[in-house]
């Protein structure tokens, strides 16, 4: 994801073993839900209330 001045700003990571992504099916937004959560747990992730 570029930000100001085009430099990177993050990543987007999505993962769905069988085919590609897709943001209309409720069960891939799952997938990329528990994966965000996942990472934010780790501290890879920053969490929403601390942006």
């Amino acid at each position: 994801v570029l930000g100001e001045k085009n430099k990177q700003a993050g990543t987007i990571v999505v993962s769905v073993a069988d085919e590609p992504f897709c943001d209309l099916n409720p069960e891939h937004v799952r997938i990329a839900n528990k994966i965000e959560v996942r990472l934010a747990d780790q501290g890879l992730l920053p969490r929403y209330a601390d942006l």
